[in-house]
């Protein structure tokens, strides 16, 4: 049982990544505004036929940026995990 820990830690963080990043999920489930989710509202501040790309790409740095501490929380868990897998 000790040994599978990294191997845990490591699907978890998978999980967690892909669960953040969802686009389709939310736009079929919810209905409301207010529920939806970082990546949905990305989608939403881009405009028909224009976008403010510099506005665009601080939303997108600043919706990425939780994952990136997650991940340098969790790296020493999934490089353990990786390695354990040879």
């Amino acid at each position: 049982m000790p040994l599978s820990g990294p191997a845990v830690a490591t699907v978890a963080l998978f999980h967690a990544v892909s669960s953040w990043g969802d686009l389709m999920s939310p736009l079929i489930f919810l209905n409301r505004q207010q529920l939806m989710t970082l990546p949905v509202g990305i989608t939403i501040f881009k405009g028909m036929y224009t976008y403010d790309m510099p506005r665009l790409m601080a939303a997108s740095a600043m919706v990425s940026a939780p994952m990136m501490i997650l991940f340098i929380f969790t790296q020493k868990y999934f490089v353990r995990g990786i390695a354990l897998t040879e």
